[in-house]
């Protein structure tokens, strides 16, 4: 579904002037990859196709900055429709009920990851319904054997698996049961918001496939991913997270004060914000 005709222009006025006011601020954690001037494109983006991505903007502009932050030092583009990683809003109860964003890795940006190590020629995920032949045995002959339903209806999602093939040869792999998936999301801050709702089968690939990185090379990325987000889900911080004090988005400039076209008001909103750096 497309939002942005949710998203009023005068908001993404405000919020383009704002960030542009923070400049100085952005520069103190740019590297060469994350300029300012990317990091406002960024923002920008995503936040004029998410009304709730936007309302955590103005709740909380500095989550929005960290997730971005994050994405880019593990190489991911937070941006991009192939899914890489998310930047989910979700109400904060402990801050006042106000909307935040986190930061999530998504079932491709994990593999990418995994890979990155050199050590696994491939990692695979799949979805097995309720009309599914599936069997799975373990012991010292341990196999999978899973055939889809042929049909167009194949029934609710029943359980999760991914299989990892190692470079020695050795193969890895791993069985969740959708009562396990769902226990993982119920668990997360965001587990009621964003890829959860919209792409909840790429979540659940994306979870086996966590938990089967466990047993497998890791790479500094990988490693790096999976403690940002327990860290996310604990309130903490991590290796990958900064510390950055934001001013707060000005107010929105109020209707009775006339019309006003959208660069005039961006100067409006722009002087407003630097009064406040």
């Amino acid at each position: 579904m497309t939002t942005n005709q949710m998203v009023p222009k005068g908001e993404m006025a405000k919020v383009k002037a704002y960030l542009q006011s923070i400049t100085p601020h952005l520069q103190q954690v740019a590297t060469k990859v994350l300029t300012p001037e990317k990091i406002t494109k960024i923002v920008s983006s995503s936040l004029s196709r998410n009304p709730l991505l936007l309302k955590a903007f103005v709740d909380s502009p500095h989550s929005i900055v960290r997730c971005v932050f994050a994405a880019t030092q593990l190489g991911l583009d937070p941006d991009s429709p192939l899914g890489q990683c998310y930047m989910v809003p979700f109400k904060n109860g402990k801050n006042g009920g106000k909307y935040e964003a986190q930061f999530i890795v998504g079932y491709r940006g994990l593999i990418d990851l995994a890979r990155r190590s050199g050590n696994i020629v491939s990692i695979r995920s799949r979805v097995v319904r309720e009309k599914d032949t599936f069997d799975i045995q373990y012991g010292l002959q341990e196999q999978i054997v899973h055939k889809p339903f042929e049909g167009a209806d194949a029934g609710p999602l029943r359980a999760v698996y991914a299989v990892a093939e190692l470079r020695d040869g050795g193969i890895q792999y791993e069985l969740m049961w959708r009562y396990e998936v769902d226990a993982i999301r119920n668990r997360s801050k965001a587990g009621q918001y964003g890829p959860w709702n919209t792409d909840y089968d790429e979540m659940a690939r994306k979870t086996v496939v966590r938990r089967l990185a466990k047993y497998l090379p890791m790479s500094v990325d990988l490693a790096k991913a999976i403690e940002h987000e327990d860290a996310s889900n604990d309130g903490s911080h991590s290796s990958i997270d900064m510390e950055l004090d934001l001013p707060a988005l000005p107010s929105a400039v109020e209707e009775s004060e006339g019309p006003t076209s959208s660069s005039v008001l961006g100067d409006k909103l722009a002087a407003e914000a630097a009064a406040k750096t």
